[in-house]
């Protein structure tokens, strides 16, 4: 399990920041997703999308995220599309 939290520029509701926690603290898998976040952060911040994000990382041969950095913004994505907030 993953929580992940957004941190949004107002008045456009621009994500900026992306912070994930994994349930195992400590575990690689916590600071991988932990580290993602950070980087997703910095990224977003000089002006990257998480729709350019997303596209960059990689797909398992369905398509579908292969890590939980990418999963995580998948997710985001798909809230933000459905409250039809800017990406």
């Amino acid at each position: 399990m993953a929580i992940v939290t957004v941190g949004f520029r107002l008045p456009d509701l621009t994500p900026v920041e992306l912070f994930l926690h994994a349930a195992k603290v400590g575990t690689a898998v916590e600071i991988e997703a932990r580290d993602g976040g950070i980087a997703v952060s910095i990224a977003l911040q000089h002006g990257a999308s998480l729709d350019g994000l997303a596209r960059g990382l990689t797909k398992t041969y369905g398509g579908q995220p292969a890590s939980v950095l990418g999963a995580a913004i998948d997710a985001v994505l798909r809230y933000l599309q459905r409250e039809r907030i800017g990406s």
